[in-house]
């Protein structure tokens, strides 16, 4: 009614269903959908630098619909969530699109938010931080070098026996760990560690969570 109560509800997602009379009689109907219920996993990026295969590069489910992964693009793509999504225009998503159109050869983290059909591209670089390096205060990057060929960031030089991350961008906001190398995560991973001083060749395939 017309300067009613507040209604409360608790947080979540919610179908909404509003009905109106005329004698004053309105009827409100909420129906609360579980949390993620509708999200995949992963959704996957195809397009010309991977052949566009559907199911090789996947974007791990981050939160509410958004989904994150890190890839090399060279040419135009599309996201595939089931179906396929191209250009919608500034930044959207559509299901009736085109492909989405090239941006300059290079690694990027991807963003894709597909409960409002958008989706970003960051360019990354990526570098090796940590004692490691021979600098007890982690202020000093190693720049790692991307491999068109193999996909991969590769760094060949010493290392001395310590702790060390990856990082994207000589920045904190992005950065790799873990206890198992084979597993690797943004998610506030653990240092990684080096047993002993030496040259070494260090590979890095960052795709996403869980991938």
């Amino acid at each position: 009614t017309q300067d009613g109560a507040n209604i409360s509800l608790a947080a979540g997602t919610y179908d909404i269903e509003l009905t109106l009379s005329y004698d004053g009689n309105h009827k409100a109907v909420f129906t609360q959908t579980a949390a993620g219920a509708a999200w995949s996993d992963f959704i996957y990026y195809a397009g010309n630098s991977n052949g566009w295969d559907a199911s090789a590069n996947p974007l791990a489910l981050k939160g509410v619909g958004t989904y994150q992964g890190f890839y090399y693009i060279d040419g135009e793509f599309k996201i595939v969530d089931g179906a396929w999504y191209g250009d919608g225009g500034e930044g959207k998503l559509s299901g009736d699109g085109g492909n989405i159109a090239s941006v300059a050869a290079g690694f990027y983290q991807m963003d894709v938010d597909m409960s409002a059909y958008t989706y970003t591209v960051t360019p990354l670089t990526v570098s090796i931080v940590g004692s490691a390096t021979g600098d007890p205060n982690w202020g000093t990057d190693l720049d790692m070098t991307f491999n068109t060929e193999t996909k991969v960031w590769e760094y060949t030089g010493a290392l001395t026996t310590g702790e060390f991350k990856f990082r994207a961008n000589k920045d904190w906001a992005i950065s790799w760990g873990g206890t198992a190398l084979d597993a690797l995560t943004s998610n506030g991973g653990a240092n990684l560690n080096i047993a002993a001083d030496g040259t070494y060749k260090i590979t890095f395939a960052p795709n996403c969570d869980d991938k």
